[in-house]
C-alpha cells in the first residue's frame, strides 16, 4: 500500500476484515485512516456515501467481491471526489 497519503480509506466486507487489519499493521504509527467494513453491498455503499471523510489526499484499498468493488470505485470517483490512481481493488 502506498503511505506518503494524508490518510487512508479501507473498504470491505465480512469476509476482509483480517485483510483489513493486516493493511492497517502495514502503515505508519502516525497514520490516519477510515475503515468501514459491511456484509451486504447496498449497506456498504450507503456507508461509503454517507461517510464524512478526513480532509486531505487519501489512498483507498478495498477489498470485496468484483461487482461490489467496480461499484464502490465508480461511486468513490464520482460522487467522493477520489482520484481513481489512488484506489486499489483486492
Amino acid at each position: 500500500m502506498q503511505q506518503k497519503f494524508d490518510w487512508y480509506l479501507l473498504v470491505g466486507d465480512q469476509a476482509a476484515t483480517s485483510l483489513i487489519e493486516d493493511r492497517l499493521k502495514q502503515l505508519p504509527a502516525h497514520a490516519q485512516s477510515v475503515v468501514i467494513i459491511e456484509n451486504d453491498t447496498e449497506a456498504l455503499k450507503n456507508k461509503v456515501l454517507k461517510a464524512m471523510f478526513p480532509h486531505g489526499d487519501y489512498f483507498t484499498w478495498i477489498a470485496c467481491d468484483p461487482p461490489c468493488a467496480v461499484a464502490l470505485k465508480d461511486l468513490l470517483v464520482t460522487v467522493k471526489g477520489s482520484q481513481e490512481e489512488w484506489i486499489e481493488t483486492t
